[in-house]
């Protein structure tokens, strides 16, 4: 893979909860660019976002962003509206936003407690609909150049997902596996007809992909102007939903009767199913991996990074039956040498460092062959040990390492330290009065071992934040993570796993706004605690 970071270090974020005076109800491209460029100036080399793929537009209430419509297409909500229309005369959208309706409708998703996912996309939704009757003007004929060149590029990857869109649109349901039998798949006869019939709704469906497209390349630009070497790292969801566009249009790929997960480990004691369906490696290897090519492709193209998700899927994956316990699962070998061939491949094109997420059951033997191909390992610091069964010593972690203080999956700093992933357990029934009180006691034991290995390293500082915060600077790792949620004070982590798909899992707003950031004691000690480490980037 191509240079990789030496002492670097870079914020994450997960991009739907930063907030600014600009943005509707929702972080955006332009929260995340200034974010970009906030970080830079701190001396951060980038920032890891959370995934960017594409939900449906027809799917309202749905906010993780790990289950996508599609992975080759980029989220809709992060279209910042007022950054669009500046590039267009746009009398339609003024018109529409200079509306009472349309400022009470903003008012409301910019107060609501978290995002209001369905309440967002109804306005973007709207708001979309008017740039796209602007972008027709005889007046905005050069940007309608713009769109149709670049549409002729990008249709080949994402003409399915727009097609999707303006059907499930057409129908009124997100989930094809409804549709009658002749939109049963992009080649039917019935989706063939739509598209002659409304390629206006298509062509919806594709500007605002390249409103997407163009404000994510923007992120990258402004990043690297304002002196951060990797820019965005972005995030390879594992899998998509099946009712979702790359469901509809991959069909022959997909072992639909089975389902992503895991076996029991730390993580999850009982195992898990994701509800995402593998690919066949046999019909991968038989397309002579383009779909794994083009998701690359699409997900590097911007990014100076990528994380992948579960990277042990470019080995193997654990297929759960369908609807099934995951104790009846077994798993399924993937040719790992051409998986990683086509990373390689993509990694130098689109000079894109690689993190490899590989947390959980790991075969022996895996995370050193990821090391020989570059692939940087992510430690977390609750699960890194030493000797004495503690919190490892910073100066222990490998050099080809992503180290980080936790994951959207565990609790924040703060949040870790005051119990509060036992506290929400107990109060949901998973844990009893005496369970609970068993993981405080065991959380506060293991509290202490982190601050003695805190104290024996001289890692001093005014809260415990601080004091990883060092860790993390001072640790052999190539490439370290603070996130957002620790600097801002966030207590309940993004996703508490097992729970269901509603507020608050992937919708808590950072308690900060953007512009506000550099008011933090905690941010101001950023460029201080890392000015040993370098942003210079990567070298060879």
């Amino acid at each position: 893979l191509i240079e990789r970071p030496q002492g670097a270090w870079a914020l994450s974020a997960q991009l739907y909860s930063l907030h600014s005076a600009q943005s509707w109800g929702i972080g955006d491209f332009d929260d995340l660019a200034h974010l970009c460029e906030q970080a830079a100036q701190t001396g951060a080399a980038g920032v890891l976002t959370s995934p960017l793929h594409a939900p449906s537009l027809s799917w309202p209430g749905r906010g993780s962003p790990y289950s996508p419509s599609s992975r080759l297409a980029l989220n809709p909500l992060f279209v910042s509206l007022p950054h669009a229309a500046q590039s267009l005369q746009a009398p339609t959208f003024s018109g529409w936003l200079a509306q009472a309706a349309t400022q009470h409708a903003l008012s409301a998703v910019r107060d609501a407690v978290g995002i209001d996912y369905p309440g967002v996309l109804a306005l973007k939704r709207a708001g979309f609909e008017c740039l796209w009757h602007d972008l027709q003007l005889p007046v905005n004929a050069v940007s309608k150049a713009a769109f149709d060149a670049w549409w002729q590029h990008a249709q080949d990857r994402l003409h399915a997902h727009a097609l999707f869109e303006a059907l499930a649109e057409h129908l009124g349901q997100g989930d094809w596996r409804t549709w009658p039998a002749a939109f049963a798949h992009p080649q039917s006869q019935g989706t063939l007809d739509f598209h002659r019939e409304h390629p206006d709704r298509v062509g919806l469906h594709a500007f605002i992909q390249w409103l997407a497209a163009s404000q994510w390349q923007a992120v990258g630009e402004r990043a690297h102007r304002a002196g951060a070497p990797i820019g965005p790292i972005a995030d390879l969801a594992v899998g998509a939903d099946p009712a979702g566009a790359d469901g509809w249009s991959c069909q022959a790929l997909l072992a639909v009767d089975f389902e992503l997960g895991a076996p029991p480990d730390p993580l999850g004691p009982d195992g898990q199913a994701w509800g995402l369906p593998p690919w066949r490696p046999d019909a991968l290897e038989a397309q002579g991996f383009a779909p794994f090519a083009a998701m690359l492709a699409s997900t590097m193209t911007g990014a100076g990074g990528l994380r992948i998700d579960h990277v042990m899927a470019l080995e193997r994956l654990f297929w759960v039956p369908r609807g099934g316990k995951a104790a009846a699962g077994s798993y399924v070998a993937y040719p790992l040498d051409d998986m990683l061939h086509v990373v390689a491949a993509h990694s130098a094109k689109h000079t894109c460092l690689v993190i490899g997420e590989d947390l959980g059951t790991v075969r022996d033997g895996l995370r050193e062959r990821l090391a020989c191909a570059g692939v940087l390992s992510c430690k977390v610091a609750w699960f890194e040990r030493g000797p004495d069964g503690w919190l490892a010593e910073p100066q222990t972690l490998p050099k080809l390492s992503m180290a980080c203080a936790s994951t959207h999956d565990l609790p924040t700093i703060d949040g870790w330290a005051a119990g509060r992933d036992i506290d929400e357990r107990e109060r949901r029934g998973e844990f009893d009065a005496d369970r609970a009180e068993r993981e405080r006691q065991a959380r506060q034991h293991e509290l202490r071992g982190v601050l003695a290995t805190l104290d024996r390293c001289g890692l001093q500082g005014a809260d415990l934040t601080e004091r990883i915060h060092k860790w993390l600077a001072t640790s052999s790792a190539g490439l370290a993570i603070v996130q957002l949620e620790d600097v801002t004070g966030l207590v309940r982590q993004p996703n508490l796993p097992g729970m269901p798909d509603v507020w608050p899992n992937w919708r808590q707003r950072l308690p900060v706004a953007l512009d506000d950031l550099q008011t933090l004691d905690r941010w101001q000690a950023l460029q201080t605690l890392f000015s040993g480490r370098s942003a210079s980037g990567r070298t060879s």
